[in-house]
């Protein structure tokens, strides 16, 4: 391998590279191959990298912040290893509930603003790896972007920005704290723009959208997976006793729709189509939510799964299962966004059942490929009429997954799509 041709790639991003979680495996699916010699990576989070693509990491969470303020450390972060021990100051149950209020995400990014890369012990590590390139994902922690581009400046590094979910299109709130987060975000994000070589975005809608608001060319670089020796299966298959699988998070009231299908599920077993809705989530469920989702005999919380369990759960499933919300905040976050579980589903060879608004991004795609079975309304009468037009048509099954096996041959490949990805990097070193 050329070394020579291969850019030094700063990875600067919320969540580390990994082999579980969907952002930081998506990271990893870009790099994979990439010489590490030539990647490092700095993350703002608790979580620690499971991930092998990557070998030099550097660590900065709200507990190195906490520590710092209260004069316990003189450093903010470290350098980890992977698989290292996870530490976390602020309990996973309480972190979660004061990321749901404006007014502490509000607070916490004033706190991170204090941030210095110039002084606070990230600098040496920085120094000696002297990035070339800086592959950026900030989402809505807008305290990070103006840090970026000063590394940018002091490295002569050129940007490469990622995005993944919308959070800056003006919507309407009461709240004037999630105000303020969305135009902060909004003026980063433009800035950003401004002064990067290549921004890359999550798929054609999200492009679209921000080349018409905001004049910003991009180009789409959606989930990838493994497709290469896929080969359409004639398995037969069931007409009940199904076994429904979701496997995804709770967030954005993910959990409200599930529980529909749960119910819808109870209500048709009385025509005589019987299956059942299995859950699994990373993060464990507050207790309000269990009770919704556990749904008697025919929905269930399961736990969570590392990625050797979730290729056995997809096997073993019959229907594989995706939602979005209806209500109006949770389609702000999701509108542009294609979730990294539907390639992954296409990827299966299993039927996909798609529940969401009809002019979200994932379930857009969905319906334009003709890749499954799409509900786009609550009313229990629709859910139950499309969940038994599943038992009752196998044909239909067959001809959705044969059609969404040949979408993602053509929009997630991972070999042809990294390797153009990678490409773009080392032109980027070359084009000066």
């Amino acid at each position: 391998m050329d070394l020579e041709k291969y850019p030094r790639v700063l990875i600067v991003t919320v969540n580390p590279l990994s082999t579980t979680s969907n952002n930081g495996k998506t990271y990893a699916s870009f790099f994979n191959g990439y010489p590490k010699e030539h990647i490092a990576q700095l993350y703002f989070h608790r979580e620690i990298p499971t991930s092998d693509v990557c070998e030099n990491y550097y660590k900065i969470s709200d507990e190195d912040i906490i520590n710092k303020f209260l004069g316990r450390s003189e450093n903010i972060g470290r350098k980890v290893y992977r698989e290292a021990r996870e530490e976390r100051l602020i309990p996973e149950n309480v972190n979660n509930k004061l990321k749901k209020s404006s007014i502490v995400r509000f607070i916490r990014s004033l706190f991170w603003l204090s941030i210095d890369f110039e002084k606070d012990g990230v600098k040496s590590w920085l120094d000696k790896f002297d990035p070339e390139i800086i592959f950026f994902c900030g989402g809505n922690a807008n305290y990070l972007y103006n840090s970026v581009l000063k590394l940018s400046k002091k490295y002569n590094a050129k940007i490469v920005y990622y995005i993944t979910d919308d959070y800056v299109l003006p919507y309407f709130s009461f709240n004037i704290f999630n105000l303020i987060n969305r135009n902060w975000t909004r003026n980063v994000f433009k800035k950003m723009c401004r002064n990067s070589s290549l921004i890359l975005t999550i798929g054609d809608k999200m492009s679209n959208v921000y080349k018409g608001k905001y004049g910003i060319e991009s180009k789409k670089i959606m989930n990838l997976v493994e497709v290469r020796n896929n080969k359409i299966l004639n398995d037969e298959l069931k007409n009940n006793d199904l076994q429904f699988v979701y496997v995804g998070g709770l967030h954005s009231n993910r959990w409200k729709v599930l529980s529909l299908i749960g119910r819808s599920l109870e209500r048709i077993e009385k025509k005589g189509f019987r299956g059942t809705l299995n859950i699994y989530s990373q993060h464990q469920p507050e207790e309000k939510i269990l009770r919704e989702i556990n749904s008697k005999k025919y929905s269930r919380y399961c736990g969570s799964l590392d990625s050797d369990g979730v290729k056995k759960v997809l096997k073993e499933s019959d229907v594989l299962v995706h939602v979005e919300s209806f209500d109006h905040n949770s389609k702000e976050i999701t509108y542009l966004s294609v979730s990294t579980k539907i390639s992954e589903y296409m990827a299966s060879q299993k039927c996909i059942l798609a529940v969401g608004p009809e002019d979200v991004a994932s379930i857009e795609y969905l319906i334009e490929t003709k890749s499954g079975f799409v509900i786009t309304s609550m009313d229990n009468e629709d859910i139950d009429y499309k969940i038994i037009d599943i038992f009752q048509n196998p044909d239909k099954r067959s001809s959705y997954i044969e059609k969404a096996l040949l979408t993602v041959k053509q929009n997630h490949d991972v070999e042809i799509r990294r390797k153009e990805f990678q490409q773009d990097i080392i032109n980027l070193k070359n084009n000066n």
